[in-house]
């Protein structure tokens, strides 16, 4: 009776996981509208727009030549696609068009959504084989919806939105992971299902790399916990065996055959930052911890003494000591989130180079200044008693477990509470009316509310009698003891993210297992297993229940991912510019009516302007769509020539867009006639208006067409030649490591005439004897230009196919560079000794016949991986048959078993002594392991990013430093200012090592500092070390720009100082300082014709053509002022540079009343006479008095009673003795009379100025101006 019961119980629990896991799958299918997936259109939206050219080479070369991988010429002028991305998920969607004939742009989107739909499935099975009672499976496979529809981050991988950015084969992958972590547990308890676990790993490890890591870390966490060597030997074999036709080759080529893409995530370099990180992780896993610690205890009936099933000494890690060590880190986490928000406040988040603003703070601003700097002090010694308390409770029973439980209990309510207050936010969220959003949203009702709901839901689980039990049931019956494989899939991954320095990976890939590891420990281990002691109904109404608020969450909550699945799916299709898109194709495809793979290449802009035909990468299918090969594509880090292509597509783009932040070139037309002829390119596509602008005036380029914002120009002098011989003779380079030294050579144009080869390549005695010259210095190849190859008459005929190359030549034994990415596999079928590598990246042949062939063949490590890879599957084959019979005809099976035995002996002879040894290791090697793996986390997290964490904290000290200036705290500001150049000086000193934007930005911020503490001569050393060693880049104009205002800030405080002086009548000191003056102003305007020279179309060219209006204005403005003071001849003729014209005439000069001693611009001589003609009216006396003071000429107010009214004032005139209002000129310090007279007799040589006669602090009101005109003579 009880058995049928168990039957009836197991029936009813698997008939609700399948309507459950049916009705999330239709709920799947549902929210993304699969009909969108069976539409013929070209799917597109981020990195996926490039996915269907990928597919399609595999769809159109790779199969119908029997290859997974193969040459594709289409990108990076050629790269060997597949032989370092991943197979399986493209597999999966070109295999059916292949072999079906269904369309490709159909099964391509339904390969993207495979991964995303098999997530909750994989989860449920792999819970399933873990031995986990109902309901946790089905609430495993709920949960799942909690990682697929995170919308924290579009690009980690494992989401939805990621998946729809182009991670698709890390979903796939990630899909197969829990199923995988399933096996691989099931495995280690029976000893059983190496083969399929192996191959699961190995399918894992094609898919995408930085799941199989995480899966790798699974393995090596069950062989240290638990040994198993046998089975985890044999899984380890599989899936080695699985990819070793891959893996090899990849192993043996990421270095220099590829472009790692290291990628850093800025965020979790800050404290505040890390630590939320690792507050996340202990508040998920503290429920499970402290369950885990309760049932050894109620196991063992006494303290949990157990080694946590990884240390060799109980001693050194017991659980007591574990509890010790994760309860005082989370409450140093707890108290520092505490301290920070009450020094921090809302800007406790902070990040990048900005700094908190204290005023923001709970305990103001004074104290919170006080406290910044000990908030992790403050923090540990908060923690302090809470080590002491878990020391003592460790030496009792009772209180260990109470203290277990409080843990648990505190750690579980936390994310309750916080996942409560979100689902709260999302539920209410959709309410429209302002009103009552302010009422429910505001915080005095939701806090309230989620506190009241949160402790009705504290009160059931943890002091109800049923929740009691519950708990209880939990701790004396558990389930699959899986916490230290959780625990140890964490460690492992953070552990890689740290370590991804090292790896030279991108460290975010490693944050999605991590999460998913807690969203399972929580939800389905904890909460899952909570229902297991209830009753059938409850538990049903469990699953339930959380599979709809999962479901509820997802619709209510989710923004982006149905929007971004229905842009993807409408395909370029649907974006507005397809139409622009397929004829600018068209038109490219017929190009001069040749085939387009052979056409000369065409070049794409980089900029932010594609949204209009499918985003970013929408260029980067020319190859599919109009058959011609471009530059960038989407296989960044499967080419060594990515570098290269992105410094040269910032040379004819507005934007720079490269997954990593590389000091890359400016606009720079000038530059691009030697490339555009070393990639063979006869045409740009232009999008933005500041690059068109470049090439609309150069004799270079022509304008051919237009399609929409889209416009084409050609290269007028490409010759369309993919292979050719080069002008001057290669040399060989002989230092091993080559492609570094070539990208220094390429970023140089000037140097690349002169072609590089790297010697370790040419083993053929008769080929290295035709270059006659080496270098080890790619910098300096002046010498070897005189060896000259003679191209008279070349004819070379090329045809190229993506696996094949095939060119006729009549210059046989010369040197032919062939502008072809170089890889190993390609070789020689016929006509050459050999194929070599040439700067930049390209191919070098040396023809012994006139026609030349060369083939994309397999090299050694292709041939050993493949046998390796052929054979486990021959073996899985007949271990499959071998099976299949067994069942069928047991005694046939049992004869072929006795076949087989010596065979399955002798392997298991041959492996024998690695498994004693690992066996024997295993005890021995834990605590190094962990060791390793600590110093390795530790490393990295030092190491990691020095560049960008150098600038941050650079920047935050100069941020620092201007707010304490700013506020009247000139010593704190100076101290900020010299931490900021200590650390930062201190990195630049080892610049060279790396190529990253932050370099140039921590130079320009040490030379900020500098000027703020007013070392300018500094200052100035670091702008001219950016304009030195980074002359091609977008910062030069930058750095001019900045020296021309240095020399503007101190040419302004010597000409005001300066004209000080004279006032003072120090005339040495005050000339001196306005000729310094003058010098500075000389080089503060050759730094801004600098700034816009060297970089025309920046920011900083349009900043240096305005600051030189704004400072001929300034000069004009100190004119007068200069004037008034001096009559040197130097600076009167900076100020107002002389009119050579001695004998001409001078017309339409206007004097102002107003106005104090005015430059004429003429050079007089002594006893030279002058011409005068004045016309107009003026006076020396306000508007106001226009009644008793009339209007005069030039000859003044002579004989007017104010003469005589005023006559106490005739000693301040401009020329005592002359009436007001007079004409007077001045030549050097002689001052005379013009007045009205025609002609005027020079009294000495020199620049003529003329002014009304009057005393200079009064003449600010006079009225009107003379308009004068004046003829010079030559002297009598």
């Amino acid at each position: 009776m009880e058995t049928n019961r168990k039957s009836e119980y197991y029936q009813t629990e698997t008939v609700t996981d399948a309507v459950l896991l049916i009705y999330l799958l239709i709920f799947l299918g549902i929210y993304f509208d699969i009909r969108y997936l069976f539409t013929d259109t070209v799917v597109t939206g981020g990195d996926t727009a490039s996915w269907y050219g990928v597919a399609r080479h595999m769809l159109d070369e790779l199969l119908p030549n029997g290859r997974l991988s193969g040459w594709d010429m289409g990108n990076f002028c050629g790269y060997p696609n597949f032989s370092f991305y991943f197979i399986p998920p493209f597999l999966m969607a070109v295999a059916p068009a292949y072999f079906l004939g269904l369309p490709l742009t159909v099964t391509l989107k339904v390969a993207i959504m495979v991964g995303i739909f098999m997530l909750p499935l994989t989860t449920y099975f792999g819970l399933r084989v873990m031995k986990y009672r109902f309901p946790v499976p089905i609430m495993g496979a709920a949960a799942s919806f909690l990682i697929l529809f995170n919308e924290s981050y579009t690009m980690f991988g494992g989401n939805a939105l990621s998946t729809f950015a182009g991670e698709f084969c890390y979903m796939f992958a990630f899909a197969l992971f829990p199923w995988f972590a399933g096996l691989l547990y099931q495995g280690v308890e029976t000893g059983k299902g190496a083969v399929k676990t192996g191959v699961l790993l190995g399918i894992i490890g094609l898919s995408h790399l930085f799941v199989f890591i995480p899966a790798v870390l699974l393995a090596v966490y069950w062989y240290l916990a638990r040994g198993k060597v046998p089975y985890i030997w044999k899984v380890a074999w599989v899936g080695f065996g699985i990819m070793a036709f891959w893996i090899l080759p990849v192993l043996a080529y990421r270095y220099p055959y590829t472009t790692p893409v290291y990628i850093i995530w800025q965020d979790f370099i800050s404290w505040h930052h890390a630590l939320s990180g690792l507050g996340l992780i202990l508040l998920m896993a503290g429920p499970g911890m402290a369950l885990f610690c309760l049932r050894d205890q109620a196991q063992t009936g006494e303290l949990p003494k157990h080694d946590f099933s990884l240390c060799p000494s109980r001693r050194l890690l017991s659980l007591p000591k574990i509890m010790i060590i994760f309860a005082s880190v989370l409450a140093f986490v707890g108290f520092y989130f505490l301290c920070t928000y009450l020094v921090l406040g809302q800007d406790m988040w902070h990040r990048g180079i900005s700094v908190p603003n204290l005023s923001l703070s709970p305990i103001g601003k004074e104290a919170a200044s006080a406290l910044l700097n000990l908030i992790i002090p403050i923090s540990l010694f908060l923690s302090f008693p809470v080590v002491c308390l878990w020391i003592w409770a460790g030496k009792k029973k009772h209180r260990f477990e109470k203290l277990c439980k409080l843990t648990g209990f505190l750690c579980f309510m936390t994310v309750l509470g916080v996942l409560m207050g979100e689902l709260y936010h999302v539920i209410l969220d959709p309410i429209k009316d302002e009103g009552t959003r302010a009422l429910f949203l505001g915080k005095s009702l939701k806090i309230p509310i989620c506190v009241f709901l949160l402790g009705i839901a504290g009160w059931l689980l943890f002091f109800s009698e049923t929740g009691k039990r519950a708990i209880q049931h939990m701790i004396s019956h558990p389930g699959p003891r899986v916490f230290g494989m959780y625990a140890g899939l964490i460690f492992g991954c953070v552990m890689t993210y740290f370590g991804a320095h090292f790896l030279n990976i991108p460290d975010i890939r490693f944050l999605p297992p991590i999460l998913f590891a807690l969203i399972l420990l929580f939800f389905a281990d904890t909460c899952g297993g909570f229902f297991a002691s209830y009753s059938l109904k409850i538990r049903i109404s469990g699953a339930v229940g959380f599979c709809f608020l999962c479901a509820l969450w997802v619709i209510l909550g989710a923004v982006q991912p149905d929007d971004w699945y229905r842009y993807n799916n409408k395909g370029y299709e649907g974006t507005p510019g397809y139409r622009e898109y397929i004829q600018i194709n068209d038109y490219l495809r017929n190009y001069e009516n040749t085939d387009p793979l052979n056409a000369p290449r065409v070049g794409y802009e980089k900029c932010d302007e594609y949204g209009l035909y499918g985003g970013d990468r929408a260029f980067e299918s020319l190859p599919a769509f109009s058959g011609r090969q471009t530059m960038e594509g989407i296989h960044y880090a499967s080419s060594p020539a990515s570098k290269f292509m992105a410094f040269f597509q910032t040379e004819y783009s507005r934007d720079i867009k490269t997954p990593k932040a590389h000091i890359l070139s400016r606009m720079n037309p000038d530059a691009l006639p030697v490339h555009l002829g070393l990639y063979n390119i006869s045409q740009l596509i232009l999008s933005t208006a500041e690059a068109k602008r470049v090439f609309a005036d150069s004799p270079l380029f022509k304008r051919e067409a237009d399609f929409g914002q889209l416009s084409v120009y050609r290269y007028l002098e490409c010759d369309g030649k993919y292979v050719d011989v080069p002008e001057i003779r290669p040399v060989l380079y002989t230092p091993e490591k080559w492609i570094e030294a070539f990208y220094q050579w390429y970023i140089r144009p000037e140097l690349n005439g002169v072609l590089l080869i790297p010697e370790k390549f040419i083993e053929n005695e008769a080929d290295k004897a035709v270059f006659f010259s080496k270098t080890d210095d790619v910098l300096h190849l002046e010498d070897f230009r005189k060896d000259r190859l003679n191209r008279e008459k070349l004819e070379i005929d090329t045809h190229l196919e993506h696996l094949k190359i095939r060119f006729t030549t009549n210059k046989v034994g010369l040197p032919h560079l062939v502008k072809v990415s170089y890889f190993p596999n390609w070789q020689v079928e016929r006509g050459a000794n050999g194929v070599y590598p040439v700067s930049p990246h390209l191919m070098m042949v040396i023809p012994r016949e006139k026609e030349v062939i060369l083939t994309y063949g397999m090299t050694s490590r292709d041939k050993i991986g493949w046998s390796i890879t052929g054979f486990t599957l021959i073996s899985l084959l007949v271990w499959l048959i071998f099976c299949a019979v067994k069942k069928m005809n047991s005694v046939f099976a049992e004869r072929i078993s006795a076949f087989a035995m010596p065979i399955r002996g002798f392997f298991q002879y041959l492996f024998l002594p690695v498994e004693k040894s690992l066996t024997f290791l295993r005890p021995r090697v834990i605590v190094p392991v962990f060791l390793a793996a600590f110093l390795f986390m530790a490393g990295g997290a030092v190491e990691r990013n020095q560049p960008v964490r150098a600038y941050i904290q650079g920047a935050r000290y100069y941020e620092m430093g201007v707010r304490q200036i700013s506020a009247g705290h000139q010593e704190e500001g100076e101290k900020y200012f010299g931490k900021a150049i200590a650390g930062m000086e201190k990195f630049l000193r080892n610049r060279r090592e790396f190529d990253q934007i932050d370099i140039v930005l921590s130079m320009f911020s040490v030379s900020m500092c500098y000027e703020n503490l007013g070392q300018n001569h500094k200052a100035e050393e670091w702008y001219r070390q950016v304009i030195a060693e980074y002359p091609h880049s977008r910062y030069v104009g930058e750095a001019y720009w900045k020296l021309a205002l240095l020399r503007k800030y101190e040419r302004d405080g010597n000409l005001k100082l300066g004209l000080e002086k004279l006032k003072k009548s120090h005339e040495a000191s005050g000339l001196s300082l306005l000729r310094k003056a003058i010098r500075q102003t000389g080089e503060m305007r050759e730094y801004l014709e600098k700034a816009v020279e060297t970089d025309p179309h920046s920011q900083w060219a349009k900043n240096a053509r305005k600051e030189v209006r704004r400072d001929r204005q300034y000069m004009e403005d100190f004119k007068s002022a200069v004037f008034a003071v001096t009559t040197a001849e130097d600076i009167i003729e900076f100020f107002s540079p002389v009119r050579e014209n001695n004998t001409g005439t001078l017309t339409g000069l206007y004097l102002d009343a107003k106005s104090g001693w005015s430059d004429t611009g003429l050079r007089v001589e002594k006893e030279q006479y002058l011409d005068f003609e004045c016309s107009g009216i003026w006076a020396a006396a306000p508007e106001s008095v226009r009644d008793v003071w009339p209007d005069a000429g030039p000859g003044g107010h002579a004989g007017h009673p104010a003469e005589k009214i005023f006559r106490h004032l005739d000693s301040e005139k401009e020329l005592p003795g002359i009436p007001f209002a007079a004409l007077l000129g001045k030549v050097g310090k002689t001052i005379f009379l013009i007045g009205d007279k025609e002609k005027v007799i020079m009294p000495e040589s020199g620049r003529l100025f003329l002014v009304i006669n009057d005393c200079p602090p009064h003449r600010h009101d006079n009225r009107g101006g003379l308009r004068i005109s004046i003829q010079g003579q030559q002297r009598n």
